[in-house]
């Protein structure tokens, strides 16, 4: 537990990440609303009666209508899962705060949980499995940069402009477009933000290489095999098998390539090549 509300009701943070639930009377402030508990992004605030993510609409990641503010209950709360809204079995399980084990809540298909640790995961990501239209990318080793707005990790491939990041709302529409459909990680040819909260790449729209949906960027991208969405040129967006190694560096000729595709110029990328292979021959 981190404090009480203005009505007096417990509100909870996980660990090591910017979830919260809380309960809330009224989350429009229409006067009329229906109390309930909410999983939010936001930080509930202490000093206001109800709306209190001051948002002016009951915008969260999941709720269960209660009256009982005593405590957050087990049962079918309503989730959001991109556009639609769906019914899962949430289970909060009391854990001894000075325990090993973290404060956490789980689902049947959904996991919402602390860490007991604030590690950002730095290892460099080598990405394998795009499809033939952007077979440049296959290869390239992402490297973590620094942290977004909402503490996200990113990552920059080395020696070309290519980059992996968290974005909750991809065109800043704050889900009013169905072109967002939530929060995604996202392979983009642009720098994001550090400042802004969503649209991290300031575009207005989603436009992008891949994308793979994920409530939360704190822990990092997947580091094994996950399905994404990627734009293949004619064949338009398809499901394809991404893998994000941690762990892997680029070899001299990966690297050296990939400085050489920024330029733009085949005969450039084998001249860079022949002159990787004489240097190392020479030092042998």
């Amino acid at each position: 537990m981190v404090g009480k509300t203005l009505s007096g009701a417990p509100f909870y943070k996980g660990l090591g990440y910017e979830y919260y639930i809380y309960h809330d009377p009224d989350c429009m402030n229409s006067g009329d609303g229906t109390p309930r508990w909410i999983i939010d992004e936001q930080a509930p605030s202490q000093v206001v009666a109800s709306d209190l993510d001051l948002d002016r609409k009951c915008n969260y990641l999941a709720r269960i209508d209660s009256q009982d503010i005593s405590a957050p209950p087990s049962g079918q709360w309503t989730m959001k899962c991109g556009t639609v809204l769906k019914e899962v079995h949430l289970s909060l399980l009391d854990r001894d705060a000075n325990s090993s084990t973290t404060n956490i809540a789980h689902g049947e298909s959904t996991h919402i949980g602390g860490s007991q640790s604030n590690a950002i995961p730095k290892a460099p990501r080598s990405l394998s499995g795009a499809c033939q239209y952007h077979k440049e990318l296959n290869g390239l080793v992402f490297e973590y940069v620094s942290n977004t707005a909402r503490g996200s990790p990113f990552y920059k491939a080395r020696g070309v402009e290519e980059y992996l990041y968290h974005d909750v709302d991809c065109d800043g529409s704050d889900g009013h477009s169905t072109a967002s459909s939530g929060p995604k990680w996202v392979l983009d040819n642009n720098r994001p933000s550090s400042t802004l909260l969503s649209d991290l790449d300031e575009d207005h729209e989603c436009h992008f290489h891949a994308s793979l949906d994920a409530v939360s960027g704190s822990g990092g991208p997947p580091s094994s095999s996950a399905t994404w969405y990627m734009f293949c040129g004619a064949e338009g967006w398809k499901k394809v098998r991404l893998t994000l190694t941690a762990g892997q560096t680029a070899g001299t000729d990966a690297v050296l390539v990939a400085a050489a595709r920024n330029m733009g110029l085949t005969l450039v990328s084998l001249c860079v090549l022949i002159l990787g292979q004489l240097a190392r021959s020479l030092v042998a």
